[in-house]
């Protein structure tokens, strides 16, 4: 299969990104981009998204800070 990208655009969405991450850390398919453009960019917001990516192990996690 080809690799496929999925893009979500965050704007204050940092109680939605654990289940998001959860539900695409279950998918048998693995040959995937994640791009999270991020229209409210915070401290808060990159310390969700280390501890999710590290926790269940995504590696190719794109997070784009809009300002």
């Amino acid at each position: 299969m080809e690799k496929i990208g999925l893009v979500s655009v965050l704007y204050n969405s940092d109680n939605l990104l654990e289940d998001f991450f959860r539900s695409i850390a279950i998918q048998d398919y693995k040959d995937y981009a994640i791009y999270l453009v991020d229209n409210t960019p915070g401290e808060e917001t990159r310390k969700i998204i280390k501890r999710l990516t590290d926790e269940l192990h995504l590696t190719n996690v794109k997070h784009v800070e809009s300002e």
